[in-house]
C-alpha cells in the first residue's frame, strides 16, 4: 500500500506540474526565450560585427555625410538595437534613442552605451517594438535598423511607424 501511495503521489505531482506548465507555457517561454535569446544574439553580434566592420563603416559614412549636410547634430532612433554594436559608428554629438523589445539586452548593451556616452550628446534606452514606436511624431532626423525587418511581426506597420517618427523630408536607413 505504501508503494502505491508513492506512485500515486508522484503521478499527481507530475499531473499538477504538467497542468501548471501548460497553463503558464507562454509566460515560461517568454521569460526563457527573451533571456537566452539576448545572450545568444549578443555572442553572435560580436562575430557579425567583426565580419561586417568595413561594410558598416561605409553605411554609417552616409549618416556622417548627412550630418555634415545638415550643419547640425542629429537626433537618431535605432530600432532593434540588441547589444548596441552600432553605437561606435554613430556620428559624434548625436542624440540617439535605442529601441528593443527584449529587456535582457540592456546588460549586454551597457558597455557599448557607456563608451558612446563619452562622445554623444545623449543615449536613451527604451523598451518597445518597431510596430508601435513610443515616441512623438516628427521627432528624429534619422531612423535606422540593421537586420530587423526580418523579425518584426508587421513590416508595413513598422515602416509606417518609421515614417511617422521621422521629421518631414528626413532620412530612413534600413541596413
Amino acid at each position: 500500500m505504501e508503494n502505491f501511495m508513492n506512485i500515486y503521489t508522484v503521478t499527481v505531482a507530475v499531473a499538477i506540474a504538467t497542468v501548471l506548465i501548460w497553463t503558464f507555457k507562454g509566460l515560461i517561454y517568454r521569460k526563457l526565450y527573451t533571456r537566452y535569446s539576448a545572450w545568444i544574439l549578443n555572442r553572435l553580434t560580436v562575430s557579425l560585427d567583426t565580419a561586417y566592420v568595413s561594410h558598416k563603416k561605409r553605411l554609417f559614412q552616409i549618416v556622417e555625410d548627412y550630418k555634415n549636410r545638415q550643419n547640425g547634430d542629429l537626433k537618431i532612433l535605432e530600432l532593434g538595437v540588441g547589444a548596441a554594436p552600432n553605437l561606435k559608428y554613430v556620428p559624434d554629438n548625436s542624440e540617439i534613442t535605442l529601441l528593443d523589445p527584449n529587456p535582457h539586452f540592456t546588460k549586454h548593451a551597457e558597455e557599448n552605451i557607456v563608451d558612446a556616452r563619452k562622445r554623444l550628446k545623449s543615449v536613451e534606452w527604451m523598451q518597445g517594438v518597431a510596430e508601435d514606436i513610443p515616441s512623438q511624431s516628427n521627432t528624429f532626423d534619422i531612423v535606422f535598423c540593421t537586420l530587423v525587418l526580418c523579425s518584426v511581426v508587421d513590416v508595413k506597420k513598422c515602416l509606417s511607424e518609421i515614417h511617422r517618427v521621422l521629421k518631414p523630408g528626413r532620412f530612413p536607413g534600413v541596413f
